[in-house]
């Protein structure tokens, strides 16, 4: 499990599996509104719209490093993922 906490605004947000294989699932993502997986260049490379749910698919990512940004109007929380 990776977390990163908003110690302002006190959000908790983590994601399982570490390491990432076909999907993800980000608990406290309710708190923002947009999900973007980075790849390491910086090039968004996969994003979603937080409507409902907390699942996010990513079996057509490439193994390797991401970055997940996760963008609230007050906020943007970032964590590592690995994705095998």
């Amino acid at each position: 499990m990776r977390e990163a906490k908003d110690s302002a605004a006190e959000i908790s947000v983590s994601f399982t599996p570490v390491p990432a294989h076909d999907q993800i699932i980000i608990d406290g993502v309710e708190n923002f509104k947009l999900v973007q997986l980075v790849d390491l260049s910086g090039r968004v490379v996969k994003q979603y719209a937080v409507t409902t749910g907390n699942t996010f698919d990513i079996h057509e990512l490439s193994a390797g490093m991401y970055m997940v940004r996760l963008v609230s109007d007050h906020a943007v929380e970032t964590l590592k993922m690995v994705k095998q």
